[in-house]
């Protein structure tokens, strides 16, 4: 049984790399995904603040499609271009440095989800996330409270997760969403990637 979140209200998220996103918002974000996976560029980074120090917390990375369209990059801009492919389930990304820890470990620094690779296999099994190309995604982190009397594994507790018995604390949608393409489109973005 999980601990009740109580407090959350204090919680706050921001994107650590908030400025190198927003650059790249203004001259629309790309993302290649490939078959053997690509890493994110701008990575992930998130920065949190009011988590109670000595409680634990999970954080799980999800990419979420933003909407039902199908878009095609014609005369150097992203458009609606019909509906698109079926939504598959958002495979959940854990932290790579463990599956829970305390408030004050997480608060101490830049949180960042530098592995997470996007790719477009669907035969892909592994620690990759699967993503229709030519369609807008964002990333959300959903920060749950974790009752340390309990063993968990990955696997376990993400099950918990999906059946609501892990209260979550706070949700964080990110204001940028990407587009995915398996080379980029947009001259300007490659440009701020050399120079980043």
């Amino acid at each position: 049984m999980a601990l009740p979140v109580d407090g959350t209200s204090g919680i706050r998220v921001k994107i650590a790399n908030e400025e190198l996103w927003r650059q790249f918002h203004k001259h629309t974000t790309e993302m290649i995904v490939t078959k053997s996976g690509r890493k994110l560029f701008p990575k992930i980074e998130y920065q949190l603040e009011g988590l109670q120090p000595d409680a634990n917390y999970a954080l799980v990375l999800h990419i979420e499609r933003v909407d039902d369209i199908r878009y095609k990059f014609t005369n150097g801009e992203w458009v609606a271009a019909g509906r698109a492919d079926p939504r598959t389930p958002s495979r959940p990304i854990h932290h790579q440095d463990g599956i829970s820890q305390s408030g004050k470990a997480w608060m101490r620094g830049v949180v960042c989800f530098d592995r997470v690779k996007l790719t477009n296999s669907t035969q892909d099994i592994g620690p990759n996330v699967q993503l229709y190309s030519m369609h807008k995604y964002r990333p959300i982190l959903h920060v749950y409270r974790i009752n340390d009397a309990l063993p968990y594994s990955p696997t376990s507790m993400y099950q918990q997760m999906q059946n609501q018995l892990i209260p979550m604390a706070i949700v964080f949608k990110f204001d940028y969403g990407f587009y995915c393409c398996n080379s980029l489109s947009k001259s300007k973005c490659y440009q701020i990637k050399n120079r980043a």
